[in-house]
């Protein structure tokens, strides 16, 4: 279908898009590719709910499995997640700072909690602690080169089942480049060029 529109305004922004765990929370899952999710050691998986009164997604039949802002619980033998979906094909740099936090400062070194970050549902990295203080900690930082509706699940699985773990997270999925396209100024004007068009808007 072909025809003529009148555009008020184009908005123009040099920054690269940042998916952030804290940031992008919301009551939908889906929003800006993350989804909320528990799991019985990566076999299976099922949708958490958004629970109105207390504003964060827990599991439908236990209110101690929970996703917040920056928090994931785990226990009896149960997990939860936080998937991303890839929205478009490119280099990502992904960035994850967790910490386990220990009941009474002291970590259940026999049932510690493990991390794991599947791709696709193919694990990449799984138990990473701190050797000081025995629990599970760390910041990482990846450079992958993900395709559209690719995968990235950060999980957390309790193999204790008297104890509720709790894990702080905070991650950030940064896009590395342009989609084929480059913005640069020549001549007083502001060009974005690309295979398929190429945009000049003129200083007044």
């Amino acid at each position: 279908m072909e025809g003529e529109c009148t555009v008020g305004y184009i908005e123009i922004s040099d920054r690269l898009p940042i998916y952030g765990s804290e940031k992008d929370y919301m009551k939908t899952h889906g929003v800006n590719g993350w989804n909320y999710l528990i799991h019985n050691n990566g076999i299976t998986y099922r949708e958490m709910v958004w629970n109105e009164q207390r504003e964060l997604w827990n599991a439908a039949n236990d209110g101690e499995l929970i996703v917040t802002p920056n928090v994931q619980t785990s226990k009896n033998y149960m997990g939860t997640v936080r998937r991303w979906i890839c929205p478009a094909d490119g280099k990502y740099k992904v960035k994850y700072n967790f910490k386990q936090i220990a009941p009474n400062g002291i970590p259940d070194k026999d049932h510690l909690t493990s991390l794991i970050l599947r791709r696709n549902h193919k694990t990449i990295e799984k138990d990473i602690y701190d050797q000081k203080s025995g629990v599970l900690a760390g910041f990482h930082e990846k450079e992958m080169t993900l395709e559209t509706g690719e995968a990235l699940s950060f999980e957390f699985y309790n193999a204790n089942e008297k104890t509720t773990e709790i894990i702080e997270i905070a991650i950030s999925i940064e896009k590395c480049e342009y989609d084929g396209m480059k913005i640069h100024t020549e001549a007083g004007g502001l060009y974005i060029s690309g295979a398929k068009y190429r945009l000049f808007r003129k200083k007044r």
